[in-house]
């Protein structure tokens, strides 16, 4: 026996030889494609997969975080433990005409080049003041919104005009999809398109997500955070995040 073949194989080897092997079999099916128009198809939908395992993963993140704080968890342990924003730990009135002008007065800091430091440095205020209308967390009094669009150089109508809500988005796209689905006339490629969809959003939801929150569990442990409230807060078992 060769003293070779007695050295055991990284998993870290084959999971690299794995991964080559499914990316020769991709561009082998790439390549078998000769319409430009389906090329691109065949791009779009690997990029459908990838943005919804990269949603899955965020939204997994955000969710736990903003049940750490709300269990009482310093914010910036959380966020730092995590990966997280501030912001992106705490609560949002959702939907809310606080939170919609905050949004606003957001993006308008972000296009100033302002940081929210900056924001509350030139309105003698602070950040966290800043922080809390950008969230929609308290209501904004008239003179102060006037100040933030003044330091904005802006009119005040800019971050009163609130954005369209995700809902009616949907509503409006609607109507393209429902098209666009008519006109697949093979009943079989409808069925193929449904299932690959609905298969890629099950994978997301029961595979993803869970592995991710393992993923979260285990640094929050690492960052020495109460093990009872991270079972609480993540629903796992105390085996499942001691593997």
């Amino acid at each position: 026996v060769d003293i070779i073949d007695l050295i055991p194989v990284s998993n870290e080897k084959i999971c690299l030889e794995d991964e080559e092997e499914e990316i020769l079999d991709l561009v082998r099916e790439y390549k078998k494609i000769n319409d430009q128009e389906l090329r691109k198809m065949f791009c779009l939908l690997t990029k459908f997969v990838k943005v919804s395992e990269k949603s899955s993963k965020k939204s997994e993140k955000i969710k736990i975080a903003k049940g750490m704080v709300k269990a009482g968890i310093s914010v910036d342990i959380v966020a730092k433990t995590i990966g997280l924003s501030v912001d992106e730990c705490v609560e949002e009135k959702v939907g809310s005409i606080y939170c919609q002008i905050g949004k606003k007065i957001k993006e308008w800091r972000l296009v100033r080049g302002y940081t929210q430091k900056d924001l509350a440095e030139k309105m003698s205020t602070t950040r966290d003041e800043i922080s809390n209308y950008e969230q929609g967390r308290v209501a904004i009094p008239l003179e102060k919104l006037y100040a933030i669009a003044e330091t904005l150089s802006i009119n005040i109508m800019d971050l009163l005009e609130l954005t369209e809500d995700a809902d009616d988005k949907v509503e409006n796209e609607l109507p393209n999809l429902i098209e666009e689905y008519k006109e697949i006339e093979s009943q079989e490629l409808r069925y193929a398109l449904i299932k690959f969809l609905f298969e890629s959003i099950q994978i997301c939801e029961e595979k993803v997500k869970r592995v991710e929150k393992m993923k979260i569990a285990k640094d929050l442990v690492k960052g020495e955070i109460s093990t009872d409230i991270i079972l609480q807060i993540t629903g796992l078992s105390l085996g499942e995040i001691q593997q």
